[in-house]
């Protein structure tokens, strides 16, 4: 369905928000993405094909690395990457990767230092992948490719072999050849901090407490929100007993700070369970206290308040789904559509889908800077060409929490912006 240029702006940069697969995306699609997520670094050698303003150089060798992590809830991949090309230059690229269940593909969408932009679509069948790739210039020239890639089995070495095409697919010539790496290295304590207090919330799930035992320490107490406090042995008899049922538990805002053996891991725990028939979902703020003997890090002490409805938690950290849109003073029609908007770590991505079939509409997101008042967010990629010329843009909105909400405000393009998002939670 046609829409007039204004709304489809407004959708783009105001009403798009971030996909929620959670609840269809299979583990098979989840457990990939955490495999194409990481460092890699790249090698590769590519023939000139006559791609004046191609993005990625003229004939001779290429070099490149990137780091890509889960966001989202793992729902999506953001990867920040830089290469240089055979003439020397430097482009840095900002990616955004996510399963498409309408396309049964893998999309990425890019945009580059240099203006150019990217849209992959992408298989994996075994450790195959096949892609097919709709390069963008600066100038506005297309430039196709196709890709067949193989990886080990230890799914942390790629090979790839490209063909390019000039003139919209009636020609294929061999383009380039490179090989992908995913080196080992160590992990960072804080690094295996955040891991076990996300294996933690997941063990509240499926009862696992061999693993719970592992994590806590003998002396482990649990200083409970009404104000007790408990040992490891009621605490894992808790979790055993038929009156206690955590259905679904993830982490928001999770970090982690080191001081040489001792560890602190902070976030909040948003909780959907039961205990004796008494709904006890919420969201909880914690504080782990860990201690590295032998190697090996163990909790000694938590702690957690319920962060109530309307209370003072004033971070944007999350995931937000959009409950009411109002542009220039009309009501935006949200049935059938999911708008929802992630930030983190000074990153902001949403996305805008059809809540029936899962088909991805628009996907935008930058940078963002919030001061507890005032939110600025800029554009770095967007996958509408009606908004590309809005790259690099930056909005400006007033910010006010109240009931466990925010109320956005904003000028959009003269006309005033108003939403109000919740925090999404656990299915």
């Amino acid at each position: 369905m046609k829409r007039c240029k204004a709304v489809v702006i407004v959708s783009v940069v105001a009403l798009s928000a971030s996909m929620t697969l959670a609840a269809d995306q299979s583990a098979e699609v989840r457990t990939m993405l955490e495999r194409l997520a990481g460092h890699w670094t790249w090698t590769g050698q590519q023939a000139n094909i006559g791609a004046e303003n191609s993005p990625y150089g003229q004939g001779g060798r290429i070099v490149g690395s990137g780091d890509g992590r889960l966001i989202m809830d793992g729902q999506f991949i953001l990867d920040k990457y830089q290469e240089t090309s055979p003439e020397g230059n430097l482009m840095h690229g900002i990616s955004l990767i996510n399963y498409d269940p309408a396309k049964k593909c893998f999309v990425a969408r890019d945009c580059m230092s240099d203006g150019a932009t990217s849209i992959s679509e992408f298989t994996i069948d075994g450790r195959v992948r096949k892609e097919h790739i709709t390069i963008t210039s600066r100038t506005g020239e297309i430039l196709l490719a196709r890709v067949v890639g193989e990886y080990s089995r230890d799914w942390k070495r790629q090979e790839q072999t490209w063909e390019g095409s000039t003139d919209n697919g009636a020609s294929w010539k061999h383009w380039a050849t490179a090989v992908f790496e995913k080196p080992d290295g160590p992990v960072s304590d804080e690094q295996e901090l955040i891991r076990l207090a996300t294996a933690w919330e997941n063990c509240l799930v499926t009862r696992d407490v061999a693993t719970l035992d592992r994590l806590w320490a003998e002396e482990y107490t649990s200083g409970t929100p009404d104000g007790k406090v408990r040992s490891k042995k009621q605490e894992l008899a808790e979790i055993q007993s038929d009156d206690h049922k955590i259905v679904a538990a993830t982490c928001e805002d999770l970090q982690a700070r080191v001081y040489g053996d001792t560890g602190v891991t902070t976030g909040i725990a948003v909780e959907k369970g039961y205990y004796k028939d008494v709904d006890i979902s919420g969201r909880y703020r914690f504080t782990d206290t860990w201690v590295k003997r032998d190697g090996r890090w163990q909790c000694v002490a938590t702690h957690a308040s319920k962060v109530a409805a309307g209370g003072d938690e004033q971070s944007l950290e999350g995931v937000w789904v959009a409950q009411e849109q109002k542009f220039a003073g009309s009501v935006q029609n949200l049935e059938g559509k999911r708008h929802s908007k992630t930030f983190q770590d000074g990153q902001w991505c949403a996305v805008s889908h059809d809540a029936s079939t899962g088909e991805v509409e628009t996907v935008l997101g930058g940078a963002y800077t919030f001061d507890g008042k005032m939110l600025k967010e800029t554009i770095a990629y967007v996958n509408v060409d009606e908004a590309l010329q809005y790259v690099g843009a930056t909005f400006t909105y007033d910010i006010r929490f109240e009931n466990g909400r925010f109320y956005q405000s904003g000028d959009v393009f003269g006309q005033r912006l108003e939403e109000i998002w919740s925090r999404a939670t656990a299915p």
